[in-house]
This record gives structure tokens, C-alpha cells and sequence, in this order.
């Protein structure tokens, strides 16, 4: 099955966010581009998608 870029990288924020838990609540997107190797101005687009779908 073929995912979108996007689709791709919504999930790896996301799974980021589940690994971490209570261990680091206020882990930044910095960090979490740094980690996973993605480019930081498109997370921010991103992560205001995941933030209005109620996601994070």
C-alpha cells in the first residue's frame, strides 16, 4: 500500500509522541525533527494539522 510523504510523516510524529509518553511531556518539535530526520518547517506545517484534528 502506497502512503502519501505526508501521511508518512504524520505517523512518525505521532509514534515519536507514544514512545516518549510521560518520560519527556514537553518534547519539542526541534527534537522531534532531529530524531526522526525530518525537515522542521514542514513538521510545523504538520503537526498544526495533527493539533487541529485533536491528535496532539
Amino acid at each position: 500500500m502506497k502512503i502519501s510523504t505526508r501521511t508518512e510523516y504524520g505517523i512518525r510524529v505521532l509514534v515519536t509522541l507514544a514512545r516518549v509518553g510521560d518520560d519527556d511531556p514537553c518534547l519539542s518539535l526541534t527534537e522531534i525533527a532531529k530524531r526522526e530526520k525530518l525537515p522542521h518547517a514542514y513538521l510545523e506545517q504538520l503537526v498544526g494539522d495533527l493539533r487541529r484534528a485533536g491528535l496532539v
